[in-house]
C-alpha cells in the first residue's frame, strides 16, 4: 500500500505501463523486450479515440518505418484491418524525410548508418559500403556503371 504522500511523484500513465509490463512478464516469461514493447504500445493506443493523441515509442516508429519501407501496400492492409495499431503513414513519411538530402556526404546520415551496424551487431569488416540517393532523376537506359581497378565508372553509352 501506498501513502497518501508516496503517491504524489507517481505519474499514472507510467505506472499503468509498468504494471502492465510486469503482468506481461509473468504471463509470458520468454517474451522479448520487443514484443512487450509491441503488445504495450497496442493497449496504450487502443485506449484513445483518435490516433493523433498516440506517443509512439522510437522502436515502434522503426519497425513501422522498416515494415512500410519494404512494402507500403501489407503495411496498409495491417492497420486498416485492425491486425495493428500502428503510427499512421503520415507520422511515418515526417520521420522517414527528417534527414534533409543534399548533395555529398551527409554527417548524420553516416552516423544513423553506424548506430544502425552497431544496433544488428555487424563485424566492423561489414561496415565498408557507400549510398546512392536518387530521388526525382530519370536515369538513361544505356548508362552503365563499369568496375575497374581501383574504381568504380559511369558510362553513357
Amino acid at each position: 500500500m501506498l501513502l497518501n504522500s508516496d503517491k504524489e511523484n507517481v505519474n499514472p500513465a507510467t505506472q499503468k505501463k509498468t504494471d502492465v509490463t510486469d503482468q506481461l512478464r509473468k504471463l509470458a516469461p520468454n517474451l522479448s523486450e520487443n514484443q512487450i514493447l509491441l503488445i504495450t504500445s497496442q493497449i496504450e493506443s487502443s485506449s484513445h479515440k483518435h490516433s493523433k493523441g498516440v506517443r509512439w515509442p522510437k522502436e515502434i516508429i522503426c519497425m513501422a518505418l522498416t515494415i512500410y519501407n519494404r512494402n507500403p501496400s501489407a503495411y496498409k492492409d495491417i492497420t486498416t484491418n485492425g491486425w495493428l495499431n500502428l503510427p499512421s503513414e503520415i507520422l511515418l513519411y515526417l520521420y522517414k524525410n527528417a534527414v534533409k538530402q543534399k548533395p555529398g556526404i551527409i554527417p548524420t546520415m553516416m552516423a544513423w548508418m553506424k548506430n544502425e551496424a552497431v544496433r544488428l551487431r555487424v563485424e566492423t569488416e561489414g561496415y565498408y559500403g557507400g549510398v546512392f540517393y536518387l530521388d526525382e532523376m530519370s536515369i538513361q537506359e544505356d548508362l552503365q556503371i563499369v568496375n575497374h581497378g581501383n574504381g568504380t565508372s559511369l558510362f553513357d553509352w
